[in-house]
């Protein structure tokens, strides 16, 4: 079995507590844990996520690309949206410490949700929301990224861990 040599600070995840707050002052906070990258992942991390449409590749200039198959600008800013989130869902490695509200769906929409927390995603048991550890992870993700506060969270902590920016030092 080979093994690999890291520094204390190279562990193969970044663990970041999230908080979000919708504009009605509701704020909750969760853990996440992304995958941390190498410097020579992170050169190789920006060539794949170069964001240009497939159709764009093999013209070396925007010039060159015949009118037929340019994107209107909203349509190439909606398909680079979609590859940023597909990234970092893979990304994440586990969820911890999220607090959920189970609804049943022949109420009201007025009625007084049940509780669902998840200590760990890497270690819950199977339930009518999810068979096991990997499509809980799922479950919640996709949840996460329907919530708009959540998302914006996310995605900036996410940047936050593949390029080791502290907190303090982000500007929005």
């Amino acid at each position: 079995m080979a093994k690999k040599l890291r520094t204390s600070l190279q562990t193969p995840v970044v663990e970041l507590v999230i908080s979000a707050e919708d504009v009605s002052g509701i704020a909750d906070s969760i853990t996440c844990g992304f995958r941390r990258y190498t410097n020579s992942e992170l050169a190789n991390y920006a060539k794949e996520e170069s964001f240009l449409p497939d159709s764009f590749k093999g013209y070396a200039r925007i010039e060159d690309i015949p009118a037929d198959i340019l994107l209107s600008e909203m349509d190439f800013l909606i398909q680079r949206a979609e590859k940023t989130i597909e990234r970092i869902k893979k990304d994440i490695l586990y969820i911890k410490k999220a607090n959920l509200l189970v609804f049943d769906d022949s109420q009201d929409e007025f009625q007084t949700p049940e509780k669902l927390f998840v200590e760990d995603s890497r270690k819950v048991e199977p339930n009518s929301f999810w068979a096991g550890p990997s499509e809980c992870l799922s479950v919640l993700v996709d949840h996460l990224f329907d919530s708009p506060p959540w998302k914006d969270a996310i995605q900036k902590a996410h940047n936050r861990a593949i390029n080791n920016i502290p907190e303090a030092k982000i500007k929005n």
